[in-house]
């Protein structure tokens, strides 16, 4: 690793991060970084960046400034090595990425994985792809660190146990479903021995988390601070609050939302959902269009990103996810709600809540499904089961069932 590239250039990189208006503790910190790094090197035999990051490991400092410091020695990586500048982007280092056991697998279970990516993965995300690949080599892998190989030495023994070890589950129900298809896909193309395997595997059962869904008295208390200006909450995160609580978007729909998405001439939002890749459109309510709009005009950073909402530090990219749910925490604290540590405070929640209030003011399924962008109509099943409103009108009275008193004195005690 030649350090003198870093020794004759980092000047340039402080410099562009300043007239990048980054803050000036933050250039300070690359500063201090690439000065340990030079002070250190003729000390050290570093051939890599992971190995500088491996002495910091050494020292002994605290997981924050490792955390920080790690990120740091990313971006000196893609400047050293690439020419790249930080872009305030999460720019992983090469040391950090976790090997998929895909590039462990044998030459036969990789094919058998190629056959069923180019059946069943066309048109999905990248991500989506991703986890199926993830999922199914290591399930694959795990059997070939049990001596199989192939398919045709896989026994009943070595599949149960890469679910179960001495009778407790270790893999989830989701991850059985994928490896299920898997096997299903393969057995349809005419292989015996995925059909066999096949009949091995558990099915095991999808466990389904009771929803800490939003409630009308929480929803009412979002909505004030969305609309009072005494709350210190900034117009991006009134119009954020706003997109999640009238329309029921995605967090990462919001994220990716640009600014041609909105028809205001139509009084209409057109996106292309970030999960499906399916079109969808949705009215504009004057309530949503006004937050959106304070934004643009009062607090959106100049910009010629075509993204709506943008981080207010420099070089202002498009708001993440994170970035989604961090409005949301500052809403629900303004609110004074779900503060008890483990409640839940995600995006998701106002969305399932637009989906009840649809449900229980009688509106149409079908049209629910295409207002929340679902393109399976179970979809909506899970939302079903929080609609307390027809769930009671569905429940039977006790009259009708008389039982001694001394049934419902038992019941008390």
């Amino acid at each position: 690793m030649d350090i003198n590239y870093l020794l004759i250039h980092h000047d340039e990189l402080l410099t562009y991060l300043r007239e990048h208006d980054y803050a000036e503790t933050y250039v300070n910190r690359y500063k201090t970084t690439i000065k340990q790094i030079t002070d250190n090197a003729s000390n050290h035999n570093w051939t890599t960046y992971e190995d500088v990051y491996q002495w910091y490991v050494d020292q002994s400092y605290s997981p924050t400034y490792l955390h920080e410091v790690r990120a740091i020695i990313g971006k000196l990586e893609q400047f050293h090595l690439h020419g790249n500048f930080p872009d305030n982007k999460k720019s992983y280092s090469s040391f950090w990425k976790i090997k998929s056991a895909y590039t462990k697998l044998s030459s036969e279970y990789k094919q058998l994985y190629e056959d069923f990516e180019t059946q069943t993965c066309k048109g999905l995300k990248s991500s989506t792809v991703a986890s199926y690949r993830t999922k199914i080599s290591s399930f694959l892998y795990e059997l070939q660190c049990k001596g199989a190989t192939s398919l045709s030495d896989v026994t009943e023994k070595d599949v149960l146990t890469c679910f179960f070890a001495d009778g407790v589950r270790k893999r989830s129900g989701s991850l059985c479903a994928n490896i299920i298809r898997f096997f299903k896909i393969l057995s349809e193309s005419g292989n015996e021995e995925a059909t066999r395997i096949l009949a091995y595997i558990p099915n095991l059962r999808i466990a389904r988390k009771n929803i800490d869904y939003l409630t009308d008295g929480e929803a009412a208390k979002i909505r004030q601070v969305l609309e009072d200006s005494n709350y210190s909450l900034s117009c991006k995160d009134r119009a954020v609050g706003r997109l999640l609580l009238h329309t029921g978007l995605r967090g990462i729909d919001i994220a990716c939302m640009q600014l041609e998405f909105i028809d205001w001439n139509n009084d209409r939002i057109r996106i292309v959902q970030q999960k499906t890749s399916q079109p969808l459109e949705i009215p504009l309510l004057p309530v949503v269009g006004n937050a959106i709009y304070d934004y643009c005009i009062n607090e959106r950073p100049m910009s010629a990103s075509p993204y709506l909402f943008l981080d207010s530090r420099a070089p202002h990219n498009n708001l993440t996810t994170d970035g989604i749910g961090y409005s949301v925490k500052k809403i629900m604290s303004a609110a004074n709600i779900r503060q008890e540590k483990g409640r839940r405070k995600g995006t998701h929640i106002f969305r399932h809540h637009l989906a009840i209030k649809l449900l229980s003011n009688g509106v149409p399924q079908p049209v629910i499904t295409r207002t929340m962008g679902h393109t399976a109509p179970e979809s909506l099943s899970s939302y079903l089961h929080a609609d307390m409103k027809h769930l009671r009108e569905c429940a039977l009275s006790v009259e009708d069932f008389p039982m001694a008193k001394e049934v419902f004195q038992s019941c008390l005690k």
